[in-house]
């Protein structure tokens, strides 16, 4: 009897379990819309720290909601050597997963809520100057999402180069984001981008070909999923505009590259080569004449034969000036007033600017210890980050800008107006 007794009771435990798990899968059903099973049984732990971070970390970025983080931004900008050390060992053990992107993604509303995307021009100004982006991009959802979400406006228009040799997943999962917004889209075509070739400089000419057809755009500006905004969009609209049309393409002022062209004869239409930087910022014009000008595709032909030819299409065509591209540069004697070079920031080794991060492949990758420099550039964009060496670094910058552009829109509807640039 007892043998009984005790066999009833486990059959009512189990009874009850099996009915509180199907009460809960119901009540999941019926709030979710269908998902597929990987994202059905996350284990509760994970599930745990993914709200954490993206409703506490991330929201704690936007309008200044507070640092729910284990140091100071603010400290940390100030170059605070204590708080540096707490940075510099910090180790973050839980990324967002391309799943749960995936997951968000297939409710867009929920999606751009809880990553918290700014959806509104915010000022007058920066509606009535949209800007065109490329990103080449090939690894690292979270990354290049976060790239995204710090340059959002709706009246902006994005390309996103998937890299051929990507993983299927991050491919699918930044598709599935870019399927949320009317003005992302990823390009048509993808290249296996490998430096030194013309792909590098290929991705950016696809990305440019799909975005001539948006007519609204004012200039173009080409990124790759490990760089960061050092300016808001307002701020980034207000030095576009002082520009007052011209194009931002840096050179090089040592003359040690013309190995790079030897090979490939004598450029065309009288152009003299120069080497220089492949991020640029560039207005309409510019980009027609890359795009449709019978010259620019002769010199894209004798680009092809060199070497690292993305470090020298641009910058040539905007140095040469009797092409006459509207807004390139026009005085060779040293008396022109072309504004500096203001599209990126990037510390090559060897150079006298500080690296307190690591190099790779001769470029700095920045950490912690050059947050106080970064946040007095005048630059529009760094180049480079990795969410994988010192986040924290990414982290600050991304709460600064969001904290920033809450006191340029507060600053606006008190009707002081949006910043004024110099």
């Amino acid at each position: 009897m007892i043998c009984n007794v005790f066999t009833q009771s486990i059959k009512r435990k189990y009874l009850v379990l099996a009915f509180v798990l199907v009460c809960g899968l119901t009540i999941m059903v019926s709030y979710y819309k269908p998902i597929s099973h990987r994202y059905m049984f996350l284990p509760d732990t994970q599930v745990a720290n993914l709200n954490f971070y993206d409703q506490n970390v991330i929201s704690g970025f936007v309008f200044g909601k507070g640092t729910p983080m284990a140091v100071s931004c603010p400290l940390l900008l100030s170059g605070n050597k204590q708080e540096m050390l707490v940075a510099q060992s910090f180790k973050r053990t839980t990324r967002i997963p391309s799943f749960y992107y995936s997951y968000l993604a297939k409710n867009c509303s929920l999606f751009k809520s809880r990553r918290n995307y700014i959806t509104s021009s915010l000022t007058l100004e920066e509606e009535q100057f949209p800007i065109a982006y490329s990103m080449v991009v090939y690894k690292d959802v979270e990354q290049v999402e976060r790239l995204l979400r710090s340059i959002y406006r709706p009246q902006n228009i994005y390309c996103v180069h998937l890299d051929n040799k990507s993983e299927p997943e991050f491919r699918e999962t930044l598709t599935e984001i870019t399927n949320c917004f009317q003005n992302v889209f990823v390009s048509k075509e993808s290249l296996d981008v490998r430096w030194g070739t013309m792909s590098v400089l290929e991705a950016d000419l696809i990305c440019m070909h799909e975005l001539w057809k948006y007519k609204s755009w004012k200039y173009f500006i080409n990124l790759t999923g490990q760089e960061f905004p050092l300016k808001t969009n307002a701020e980034i609209v207000g030095i576009l505009k002082n520009l007052n049309g011209k194009n931002n393409i840096r050179k090089s002022v040592l003359n040690r590259w013309a190995t790079r062209w030897e090979k490939a004869g004598k450029a065309p239409a009288g152009i003299i080569p120069v080497k220089g930087d492949l991020q640029i910022a560039v207005n309409r014009e510019f980009v027609d004449y890359v795009l449709h000008n019978k010259t620019a595709k002769k010199f894209l032909k004798w680009c092809s034969k060199t070497k690292v030819p993305d470090e020298t299409f641009f910058v040539s065509l905007h140095y040469n000036k009797h092409l006459k591209i509207g807004g390139s540069y026009t005085d060779d004697q040293g008396n022109s007033t072309d504004p500096p070079y203001i599209t990126r920031f990037k510390t090559w080794e060897g150079t006298a600017k500080p690296c307190h991060g690591k190099y790779v492949r001769r470029v700095c990758v920045y950490g912690v210890g050059d947050l106080p420099l970064l946040i007095n550039r005048k630059e529009l964009f760094v180049n480079k980050l990795h969410l994988d060496f010192e986040p924290l670094a990414l982290d600050c910058l991304e709460e600064t800008l969001y904290n920033v552009t809450r006191n340029e829109y507060f600053q606006t509807l008190e009707g002081n107006g949006p910043p004024k640039h110099t």
